[in-house]
């Protein structure tokens, strides 16, 4: 039973749309145009799917077991992905911020920042820290990791709101074609 499998998958539904930003930005920076639906839309799905869902789990219930199995926070890779959490928040804040105040260009460099920061974040999860949770966390506690998963999919995020999400992803795609 692996406590790490969904939130690999979740990974690759983020990358999505880390490429749709790179694209947007480029587009944006070719016509001097924003499109105000897409940036407006990729703030919400990222807010709901990677930071409150995604970033929730991993917050509430990943990385208090990988603690509990004497892993330190401080200094080590649970601390620095915790600190990855906030600077991607930040990033958040700038570009919707920028969007608001139509500033082209902060609206790009903070969106480029996140696509940075999160590719090389999902990196570190998927490469380094995911493993160590597979390893150390007891097999006896990964079925309560993963019901707190669910938990937290359908009390913070709302029931059926992952498949709601996927199909707003699908409506960003078509926004940049």
């Amino acid at each position: 039973m692996s406590v790490t499998h969904d939130l690999v998958h979740e990974h690759e539904v983020i990358k999505r749309v880390l490429k749709l930003l790179d694209t947007a930005n480029q587009q944006t920076l070719n016509s001097g145009t924003i499109n105000k639906e897409f940036y407006s839309g990729s703030l919400e799905f990222l807010r709901l799917f990677a930071d409150t869902c995604h970033h929730g789990k991993e917050e509430k219930v990943l990385f208090p077991a990988i603690e509990q199995t004497g892993i330190s926070t401080e200094g080590g890779p649970v601390g620095q992905m915790l600190i990855e959490h906030e600077q991607g928040r930040e990033y958040l804040r700038n570009m919707e911020v920028a969007l608001k105040d139509k500033n082209t260009s902060k609206l790009i460099k903070a969106a480029a920042d996140y696509v940075q920061l999160l590719q090389l974040h999902i990196a570190k999860e998927n490469d380094v820290l995911f493993p160590l949770a597979e390893v150390q966390i007891l097999p006896k506690n990964k079925g309560r990791i993963l019901e707190e998963y669910e938990r937290i999919e359908i009390e913070v995020v709302g029931e059926g709101m992952h498949d709601k999400l996927l199909k707003k992803l699908d409506k960003l795609e078509k926004l940049l074609q």
